[in-house]
């Protein structure tokens, strides 16, 4: 799902994303029993951008990856369940910009952080 639009005419633009990814697939073991590998993803993203001027813009942006889930890693013919693991992440990113037109340059700076 995404929303997109100003909150202030022609000042302040706001970006909303959700995406979420659910996926399942049936392995057969060394056993042949039948076992299923399941992944979730799930990852929001916030960008807005504020102008201040015709010459002067600074931009937000903030990505959250609450759960990224995948049990039974590796599984396949070979590798039973009792052996693969199962994954999890948890991470952001915030990264804030801020360019200014100088003349004929562009002056940007960038400061952005991550956490995993």
């Amino acid at each position: 799902m995404n929303f997109n639009g100003p909150l202030i005419k022609d000042r302040l633009f706001l970006s909303n994303r959700f995406h979420i990814l659910l996926r399942s697939s049936p392995v057969r073991d060394c056993h042949f029993r039948l076992t299923k590998r399941k992944a979730n993803h799930r990852a929001t993203s916030r960008n807005s951008t504020l102008v201040l001027s015709n010459r002067h813009s600074a931009d937000f942006h903030f990505r959250l990856f609450p759960l990224n889930a995948i049990s039974l890693v590796n599984l396949d013919f070979f590798r039973p369940q009792s052996v693969t693991p199962n994954y999890k992440q948890k991470d952001f990113v915030v990264t804030v910009r801020d360019r200014y037109q100088v003349r004929e340059g562009l002056l940007q700076s960038a400061f952005s952080f991550q956490a995993i």
